[in-house]
């Protein structure tokens, strides 16, 4: 019998996405590789071009069901507990909600998956959260199986580096000897990445103002009639929006230059996620939402 990955997903991209469809497909034959996600804007229909034939997705999250789908505990413990994954991976902020897991949340998920099992908590987005990582250290200590990776090409915007980092317990220090063809990184982009990482107030102020402008997204148009915004902990914000103003709203947006993604697909086809831009910009897409609304 195969040993199984597991892959825990609201959604299928950004992150840890690409390395996982790298890592899926080359392991496919010692192991199966399994995607648990939550049935709502990405099917697996949408992604399956990505995977051998024999990885296999199943349903175990509803989008409806909850603000955060992966905080549905029990449907988590229950796949990983039937399935007896080699691996899980989670992305924590998701996508395209924004939402993540707290570190008690964490330490819940990780308390109920066997110690023999390694996880892997994908936090391209954290760094948008403005919040500090004192809950790191404490985690790898209790669950030396954790592997948390981050990367430079979300909040610090050098995704041209292809560079990452992560905090790794010490019972998957066998993964410093992995390697890829694929991100490979040059003296050049470490000096460059160790550079962006000491300059941390310059990134501190950029986080601070990104939270400010979500919860000015919160506060503008959360009291709109029909619309829904999502707190988010990444630099995009999930918004829900009568349906009968979506060509109006598409039509403001071209006219003024922004460029909104306007979900399509099944339970998710009332809702547009908006990428934080400058202060100024989220004025005016809060704005021109407004103006259509009025």
């Amino acid at each position: 019998m195969k040993k199984k990955i597991l892959y825990i997903a609201e959604a299928f991209g950004g992150g840890v996405f690409t390395y996982f469809t790298e890592l899926a497909n080359a392991v496919a034959e010692e192991y199966e590789v399994l995607i648990a996600y939550a049935k709502r804007a990405e099917t697996p229909e949408n992604f399956e071009r990505f995977f051998r034939p024999d990885i296999r997705f199943v349903e175990i999250l509803h989008f409806q069901r909850s603000v955060n789908p992966l905080q549905d505990f029990k449907a988590m413990q229950e796949a990983v507990e039937r399935e007896k994954p080699e691996m899980v991976l989670i992305a924590s902020p998701n996508n395209p909600t924004g939402n993540s897991l707290t570190a008690e949340e964490l330490d819940k998920v990780l308390s109920f998956i066997d110690p023999a099992t390694a996880v892997v908590i994908d936090e391209a987005y954290a760094s948008f959260a403005n919040q500090d990582t004192s809950y790191i250290k404490p985690l790898l200590e209790k669950f030396p199986n954790l592997l948390i990776v981050r990367t430079l090409s979300k909040f610090y915007g050098l995704p041209g580096l292809r560079l990452g980092f992560a905090f790794m317990g010490t019972s998957l220090t066998r993964f410093l000897n992995y390697s890829t063809k694929y991100l490979g990184y040059n003296r050049l982009s470490e000096e460059l990445g160790i550079a962006v990482l000491k300059a941390t107030d310059y990134y501190q102020r950029v986080a601070d103002q990104m939270a400010e402008d979500r919860q000015m997204y919160i506060d503008e148009l959360q009291p709109l009639e029909g619309f829904k915004v999502y707190e988010s902990n990444a630099n995009f914000m999930l918004v829900k929006y009568p349906i009968e103003l979506k060509e109006k709203l598409q039509a403001a947006f071209k006219a003024k230059g922004y460029l909104i993604k306007f979900m399509n697909e099944a339970d998710i086809n009332t809702h547009m996620r908006i990428t934080l831009g400058t202060h100024h910009q989220n004025c005016q897409v809060i704005e021109t939402i407004k103006e259509v609304v009025c």
